[in-house]
């Protein structure tokens, strides 16, 4: 219970005991000064059970208010005021917290861009967006040295997803940038072919267990969305990873993780329809999974439905482990629901 709710007892006792000082015929000096006394400081500790953590004007000048307007009710308006006080303090921690009102489905739908603006300035999950803004400002740099540095922690933190961004590099004004750009994608690409290679290999043993499948697929998937192909090669590598995951799902029905992976490829490419069902099929495996929601929302996001993103971020944001990486976003769009 909040400390500031358990002072104001204390402060209707104080304030009892200086009445009692104070009222009594023929009270002696010594008593009335005593009672005085209580009464200014329950006046002063009534005023503190009233104040609020905060920076706002409001939230400083409340305690001041509250315990003068004690202290000027001396003596039975000042115990008034205290059990007035203490009563209203009770029903505010008794009542049950409630949502603020959210806006409407309308509203937000009209509204798309405040929160989509609002949104981007958090981790930027729902927008194809590299979270690595050190990296990209020295990659915007003029330090060739910072540069290469730049390129090789984009590679160790991205691996085949920062195909894009080296792809872009390959028309730096400094030469030498090009060239470690260039290479470094050469190496991206044959190691991802070698990773292919081998993961076919698995499969072609006289039985392949389910790993072997669900590692293919992962290669497939990972190829597909890299930014190495265009999308009707990428559509072909997806169909594959769709045959490997079937395969490994009748090896082992629970493929909830690589059936996002897909759903999430199959959106990079504008599919929303086929990445609704492998997003639902995780989600028959894994209700409670925070990334099947977070997923369904990366949907709803596509599709321009707003308040069903906030939705969706409110059931996710129940779920939630306190170390969740995208908890800040998804805590902004559950405010919103």
């Amino acid at each position: 219970m909040n400390p500031r709710l358990l002072a104001v007892p204390l402060c209707v006792v104080l304030e009892g005991c200086a009445g009692l000082l104070v009222i009594t015929e023929s009270a002696p000096l010594l008593d009335m000064l005593a009672g005085f006394g209580l009464h200014v400081g329950a006046s002063v500790l009534f005023g503190w059970t009233t104040g609020r953590s905060g920076t706002h004007a409001t939230d400083k000048l409340t305690p001041v208010l509250s315990g003068l307007l004690a202290l000027l009710g001396f003596p039975l308006f000042g115990m008034v005021a205290v059990l007035s006080g203490t009563i209203a303090l009770s029903a505010l921690a008794l009542r049950p917290r409630r949502l603020q009102a959210g806006p409407t489905a309308a509203a937000l739908a009209a509204s798309a861009a405040r929160p989509i603006a609002g949104a981007q300035t958090l981790q930027p999950d729902l927008f194809a967006v590299l979270d690595v803004e050190p990296i990209v400002d020295a990659l915007n740099g003029l330090d060739p040295v910072l540069k290469q540095g730049a390129i090789d922690a984009l590679v160790r933190s991205q691996r085949y997803q920062s195909v894009g961004t080296l792809r872009t590099l390959l028309l730096d004004p400094e030469a030498e940038i090009r060239l470690y750009a260039s290479v470094t994608l050469t190496k991206l690409e044959d190691e991802i072919g070698q990773a292919m290679l081998d993961a076919r290999a698995m499969t072609l043993d006289a039985t392949p267990d389910a790993e072997a499948w669900e590692t293919l697929a992962w290669v497939y998937v990972e190829y597909a969305s890299s930014g190495f192909i265009a999308q009707p090669t990428a559509d072909q590598y997806l169909d594959l990873a769709r045959r490997a995951y079937e395969a490994a799902v009748d090896l082992e029905p629970d493929q909830s993780e690589l059936a996002l992976a897909l759903g999430r490829a199959h959106l990079l490419f504008d599919q929303p329809e086929i990445a609704q069902t492998y997003f639902e099929t995780a989600g028959m495996h894994h209700v409670r999974n925070p990334d099947v929601h977070l997923a369904l929302m990366e949907l709803a996001y596509h599709r321009g439905a707003v308040a069903e993103v906030a939705q969706r971020a409110s059931t996710a944001a129940r779920l939630l482990r306190f170390d969740y990486p995208q908890q800040q976003l998804v805590n902004w769009w559950a405010g919103l629901a």
